[in-house]
């Protein structure tokens, strides 16, 4: 169940990322606050000396990524606009491989995700240094995802052309040692889901 649903489909099915966790189902998107209330109460009455924990050394992103990537789902007017604008700016960055785009759309979206998720609030747009540290943590994010994936790459069968495509997007996509669009207005949007969602954890490699 693990290998097939949270080590591969959980890196296809992408529409929102902070649903596909440990134990969670992606095609239930979220539930009411009273049967939450209500699940909570009968936690608190079957087992009250469990533990309760939002982040372990299973879980996929923290509990402060998925909390920002949840305000998608309030928002998907303004996240649809931005989606569209960032593949527009970064369609330079990819590469064709046997006639398909590389990275491929999936990946691209993940991506995307990834940053809006992980960007750290303190981070500004023009720390090169620490910008390529950030984005040398997404990539390797994102040879896991592919690798997780197992369509374009894998832990048994590492596609190196790819991920080496791959992985130039995404340091591109973050550079910010030159005017990026990308990084620029991925970094506004960032800080409107700050406000009520911060996040100070990057991604996991």
């Amino acid at each position: 169940m693990a290998k097939g649903a949270e080590d591969t489909a959980f890196y296809r099915y992408d529409r929102l990322i902070s649903l596909n966790e440990v134990g969670g189902d992606p095609g239930r998107f979220g539930v009411a606050p009273a049967a939450f209330h209500r699940l909570c109460e009968a936690r608190a009455k079957r087992w009250p000396s469990a533990m309760l924990a939002a982040t372990t050394h299973d879980t996929k992103r923290s509990e402060d990524a998925r909390a920002r990537l949840h305000l998608l789902s309030e928002m998907p007017d303004a996240w649809a606009d931005r989606l569209d604008r960032w593949e527009k700016i970064n369609a330079l960055k990819r590469a064709e491989l046997d006639g398909e785009r590389a990275p491929d759309a999936n990946d691209e979206y993940f991506f995307y995700e990834t940053v809006i998720g992980a960007w750290p609030p303190d981070l500004a747009p023009d720390e090169v240094d620490r910008v390529r540290d950030f984005a040398e943590r997404v990539r390797g994010t994102m040879i896991k995802v592919a690798r997780e994936a197992k369509e374009r790459s894998s832990w048994s069968n590492p596609n190196a052309e790819y991920e080496g495509v791959l992985g130039r997007f995404v340091m591109n996509a973050l550079d910010a040692s030159r005017p990026n669009p990308f990084l620029q207005d991925a970094c506004a949007f960032v800080e409107i889901l700050a406000r009520p969602a911060p996040s100070t954890v990057s991604p996991r490699p």
